[in-house]
């Protein structure tokens, strides 16, 4: 489709298919929606970030505390999203996970990783793990509770 011509100042505007802006280039085919590849990127940064750490300072902060992580994460999906109806609702809709779900799993998964590295420093001072029964059953309970704490060893025994 031909786009009527464009004059500023009674000059005509060139049309062109690309031109940059501020370092920016744009296209006749601009969208404000991102790619699909950006949207993965920004997911995988903003799980590294919030789970950066994690597993030297999640275990040992206080239930309030975790309280206060979903605080955080409720109230900016609250701005994100206004018009979802809920707090579950809103994580469906940006596909998250529930902030302490994730911090305890990444825990785990370092915790299952440090188990079976005997060479990493840390080998020693994680005790084995429980049976799998009793992981299942703790996983019920951790997900039933999980505005609550759950420490990193939740799935270990401590015999």
């Amino acid at each position: 489709m031909i786009s009527p011509p464009i004059t500023v100042n009674n000059k005509h505007v060139e049309e062109v298919e690309t031109f940059k802006l501020l370092g920016v280039t744009i296209s006749e085919r601009i969208s404000f929606a991102p790619p699909p590849h950006v949207n993965n990127m920004v997911t995988s940064a903003r799980q590294k970030i919030l789970t950066l750490a994690a597993p030297a300072w999640y275990p040992f902060i206080r239930q309030s505390d975790t309280l206060q992580l979903k605080g955080a994460q409720g109230l900016a999906l609250g701005i994100i999203l206004p018009n979802a109806h809920s707090y579950a609702a809103r994580l469906k809709t940006c596909n998250l996970t529930e902030l302490c779900e994730l911090l305890s799993n990444t825990c785990k998964l370092y915790a299952d990783k440090v188990q079976m590295t005997q060479s990493h420093p840390c080998h020693y001072f994680i005790p084995p793990r429980q049976s799998k029964a009793r992981r299942h059953s703790e996983r019920l309970r951790d997900r039933s509770i999980c505005s609550g704490n759950t420490k990193l060893s939740s799935s270990y025994s401590t015999h």
